[in-house]
């Protein structure tokens, strides 16, 4: 498993992306042509569609919907979205459909319980389809799952200058549980879920 930075190595040529119950995928540039060797970084600036296919298949959808919401200090690459949904005994995954996204992942999110409390672990909505109401119907299938594992509250972390996410979950019902962190808490027989 390589590494992905600006300079890497990437062909434009043309490419069959396996697409898992559907077939293969075959993405074409726009000038209908191929230009051979390019490195990462030139490839997404002139937005070679061969490449850009080439990565979303090489480190999956997810993990590109999560840089681009989080950027690549903060973003999750596959191993980091493994390792968020084994962080607890139990746990879910949910995503949304959009075509304005890379390879049509609009958002996801990652939800596990511990005992009776739930944690919303990871959400994550591409940058090109916020606002379309893809977090709050991630968070609500998430808040649904708890109910049906028995929780007694949700839990998700965020920043506090985050104030679209703190929208969202304040919104839904989530309250401020005073710690520093900015743990918010959802009781999910009073949060209208």
């Amino acid at each position: 498993d390589k590494k992905l930075h600006p300079a890497s190595v990437f062909q434009d040529r043309p490419v069959a992306i396996p697409i898992k119950g559907a077939p293969d995928w075959y993405p074409q540039n726009f000038e209908k042509k191929f230009r051979g060797p390019m490195i990462l970084k030139e490839a997404l600036i002139h937005s070679v569609n061969t490449v850009a296919a080439q990565v979303v298949a090489e480190v999956g959808p997810a993990a590109v919907v999560d840089v681009a919401a989080f950027g690549p200090l903060w973003g999750f690459d596959v191993d980091a979205i493994a390792h968020a949904r084994r962080a607890t005994r139990t746990s879910w995954a949910g995503a949304v459909a959009d075509s304005a996204a890379p390879a049509g992942l609009g958002g996801y999110a990652v939800c596990g319980v511990a005992d009776d409390v739930g944690y919303l672990q990871r959400l994550a909505v591409h940058p090109d389809c916020a606002r379309r109401g893809h977090g709050h119907r991630l968070v609500m299938a998430a808040g649904r799952w708890c109910q049906r594992q028995r929780c007694t509250s949700v839990l998700v972390n965020t920043g506090a200058s985050n104030h679209r996410a703190m929208a969202l979950y304040t919104g839904i019902g989530f309250v401020d549980t005073g710690d520093r962190l900015w743990v918010l808490e959802l009781d999910p027989a009073r949060g209208g879920m």
